[in-house]
């Protein structure tokens, strides 16, 4: 009798497991994250946490409220949010990470703070960006009226940030700026001028508040908006190595500019170099919808594009979506329910998107995961993120929902904990749909093995088998322990702390009775607790003497 072994190697929107006899492909690995030690064995992700002192107020007693934009710079987090200052309006925000306390920010008042965007349906998202000593905030809800233009956070002294809106010096801007990046160490304004062209209008060089020149101007050869902006480094053309581009998205996901050079080329052999500035279209009609999701990663400037994660590589082409074919995930972000509100970020191993999945009941708030050492997704994550931003290995979030700034790592130390805003939360391992074959008899199976470990707490590990319309064929629990470490029941230096785990090996799964079957998957659910991890399942098949029945 043949032995179908599952190998849960990566998360994939293939209705049937990859792999025919030794499937690959899994369903779901919600709240798991891959093992740091062993391939193809998952553990619970750790949970989110709440960052000390972000769920008060801000500084003057004003309430911290929903986040529309920030950005992590050294230790602090930087954003604007809703206030009770202003009703209706957003403020700009400091958050210091390492003291655990939001820091004061002067000059803040309700004459020069932009209006608050909507807190659902399709938005255009607020972005800042820092060019030399002033974090530059481009916000769609500024009054475009005298100096209310774009919101600028002097962070020359950090004992003192101050806050004022502003327009440029000497070349104003003729409109308020869609987005704002830092190019080359100038801003970079994303202006939609209406009945006129867009364009690209730069300030001077690490001041962002003067255009001493109008002729810092770059239009893109027609009139449709420009959306958002990122930069990333690609192979140089002229003077070899590599330079750095800003690549331009437009709205309606099908156009993409790449930007190189600046307005003032510096001579060959300084430093540093550029070039006359040069545009080109790249040559793949597609871009995003979702303005956050453009993020710098070790293998390229992703984006979430109308059919799934793509990127730019250093080429300065465009690749096919990651997983696609059914290897990964592309339909989640296929089926957001708005891709405006799609976010993502990435902390150079693992990169992160979020979004609301409008194929599953509810269109919850879920995170699916890259990871970009192991090429493989995992997912989906269920604490609901609304922003997120990179902090060297843990995400700052601003979740939908809940209070206060959190931060989350995807990988687990000795520190890590597993209760999430006062409650627990399921990891589910669960395969696809297998075995992929050619025979058209019914299966059979009484004897299956999975293989697992466990920490020091007890859990309860509910297995299901699932036919192709879902229904549960049969359902199995088991539960596991390792040995408590008791205060003053052991002789020291010679117990666990916290308790024994157990290594990873085979239990059997207790059928009732036996399994028959065309295709079936496995789910494993479990309660995410430390010590848990999930590897391969085995089954030993026997295939029956009549066709195939209809489920």
């Amino acid at each position: 009798m043949p032995v179908i072994r599952i190998n849960p190697v990566t998360a994939a929107d293939n209705f049937y497991a990859l792999g025919e006899q030794s499937p690959s492909t899994m369903a779901f690995l919600q709240n798991l994250v891959p093992a740091p030690d062993s391939a193809q064995q998952w553990i619970p992700r750790p949970a989110a946490t709440v960052l000390a002192g972000s769920q008060g107020t801000l500084p003057g007693g004003f309430t911290f409220g929903v986040v529309s934009c920030m950005k992590v710079i050294g230790d602090r987090v930087y954003g604007m949010c809703a206030s009770d200052r202003a009703a209706g309006q957003d403020e700009p925000f400091c958050y210091d990470i390492l003291g655990g306390a939001f820091v004061t920010i002067t000059g803040i008042t309700a004459s020069n703070t932009p209006s608050s965007p909507p807190s659902s349906g399709a938005w255009t998202p607020p972005h800042m960006d820092l060019v030399g000593t002033r974090i530059i905030i481009a916000h769609t809800g500024y009054s475009g009226s005298g100096s209310n233009f774009f919101g600028s956070i002097n962070i020359a002294n950090p004992s003192a940030l101050t806050y004022a809106s502003s327009n440029t010096a000497t070349n104003a801007l003729p409109v308020v700026p869609s987005w704002v990046v830092q190019f080359n160490q100038r801003a970079w304004f994303f202006c939609n001028i209406p009945n006129g062209q867009p364009a690209l209008l730069a300030s001077n060089t690490l001041d962002a508040l003067t255009r001493t020149n109008g002729s810092y101007t770059l239009t893109l050869n027609d009139n449709v908006p420009l959306l958002c902006g990122g930069v990333y480094t690609v192979t140089a053309s002229q003077f070899g190595g590599q330079t750095s581009a800003l690549f331009v998205f437009k709205q309606g996901a099908s156009q993409i500019y790449q930007v190189k050079g600046d307005f003032v080329p510096t001579p060959v052999g300084t430093f540093p170099t550029f070039e006359d500035i040069t545009m080109n279209l790249l040559p793949v009609a597609t871009g995003t919808f979702a303005a956050n999701t453009v993020t710098s990663t070790p293998l390229g400037l992703t984006f979430v594009a109308p059919d799934g994660v793509r990127m730019v590589n250093f080429d300065g082409q465009v690749t096919e979506p990651l997983g696609s074919n059914g290897q990964g995930k592309v339909f989640p972000f296929m089926a957001t329910l708005e891709p405006t509100r799609m976010v993502s970020a990435c902390n150079g191993s693992v990169l992160r998107i979020s979004s609301n999945d409008a194929s599953v009941q509810n269109s919850p708030r879920q995170e699916w995961v890259y990871d970009l050492p192991r090429r493989l997704w995992h997912g989906p994550h269920t604490f609901p993120i609304s922003l997120v931003a990179q902090h060297g290995a843990e995400a700052v979030i601003a979740p939908v929902g809940i209070t206060g700034l959190w931060q989350q790592s995807m990988s687990p130390t000795s520190s890590s904990t597993y209760m999430e805003n006062g409650a627990t939360y399921m990891c589910v391992y669960q395969t696809a749909f297998f075995p992929d074959r050619v025979e058209i008899n019914q299966l059979s199976t009484v004897k299956a093995v999975y293989y697992r470990a466990f920490g020091s707490e007890t859990s309860d590990i509910s297995i299901a088998a699932i036919d192709a319309r879902n229904n549960i064929i049969d359902f199995a629990s088991v539960q596991s322990s390792g040995m408590s470490t008791l205060w003053d029941q052991f002789a020291w230096g010679a117990a666990v702390w916290l308790g024994a785990a157990s290594p990873l090996s085979a239990e059997e799964i207790p059928w009732n009775y036996p399994l028959v079957f065309d295709r079936m998957a496995i789910q494993i659910s479990v309660t995410a607790a430390a010590g848990l991890k999930f590897g391969h399942v085995s089954l030993i098949v026997e295939e029956l003497g009549y066709t195939v029945q209809k489920v």
